[in-house]
C-alpha cells in the first residue's frame, strides 16, 4: 500500500469512526424514540383536563386550564351536554379555592376564558361573580368572556365594567359590549369614547 492510499485510508477510519458511525446511532436513538412516544402517548381530550384541574400538581393545574381554553376556542371540540357544564363548574370552584395564589389566578384566568369560548348561558353566573376580583386581569377577561357569551342578561354586567377604575378592565368592556351588538349598548360606548 502506497503512503498516499495509506493516508487516505487512516482518514477515511477516522470519519467513520468519529462521525458516520455515531451519526447512524443518534439517528436509530431518535428513531426508536419517536416510536416509543408514538406507541405509548395517548390523546387527551376535555375531561382529562378538567380531572387535571382538579387533581395536578401546581404547574399541571393551570397549564391544562389552558389546555382546556385552547381546545374549547374550537366550537366544534366544545361537548354540548349537563355532564360537561356540571365538570366544568366544579373544575372553576376548585380553581377559586386553590391554596397557591398564583396558581389560583391563572387557573381562574384560563378557565373563564374556556367557559367564555363555549358561547354557553351556563357559564354566565360564574364568571359574573368574577367581576368583583381584586385582580384586574381576572375581571378583565370575566368581562370579555361575558361579551363572547352575549345575551340580554349579560348587558348590565358589561355595561357596568364599563365605568370600572382599570383602564384594561374598561377596554375589555369596550370590546365585548362591540361583540355583543346590543342598540343598547351604544350610549355606553359613546361615553367611553
Amino acid at each position: 500500500m502506497s503512503p498516499d492510499q495509506e493516508k487516505r485510508s487512516t482518514v477515511r477510519v477516522i470519519v467513520h469512526s468519529f462521525f458516520v458511525v455515531p451519526f447512524l446511532i443518534a439517528v436509530f436513538a431518535v428513531l426508536i424514540l419517536f416510536i416509543w412516544r408514538l406507541l405509548t402517548e395517548e390523546p387527551r381530550d376535555v375531561e382529562d383536563y378538567l380531572a387535571d384541574i382538579k387533581t395536578g400538581s401546581a404547574t399541571k393545574r393551570w397549564q391544562s386550564a389552558y389546555e382546556l381554553s385552547r381546545i374549547l376556542a374550537n366550537p366544534g371540540l366544545v361537548p354540548r351536554d349537563d355532564r360537561f357544564v356540571a365538570q366544568m363548574l366544579s373544575a372553576f370552584d376548585f380553581a377559586q379555592r386553590d391554596p397557591d395564589p398564583e396558581v389560583r389566578r391563572k387557573t381562574k384566568q384560563y378557565l373563564i376564558r374556556a367557559m367564555g369560548s363555549t358561547g354557553m348561558n351556563a357559564f354566565s353566573r360564574a364568571i359574573e361573580k368574577c367581576m368583583d376580583d381584586k385582580d384586574e386581569t381576572v375581571v378583565a377577561d370575566a368581562v370579555y368572556s361575558l361579551g363572547l357569551i352575549g345575551g340580554e342578561e349579560n348587558l348590565e354586567s358589561l355595561v357596568t365594567a364599563g365605568m370600572h377604575g382599570s383602564s384594561l378592565v374598561r377596554n375589555r368592556a369596550a370590546i365585548a359590549l362591540g361583540i355583543l351588538g346590543n342598540p343598547a349598548a351604544i350610549e355606553t360606548l359613546r361615553s367611553m369614547l
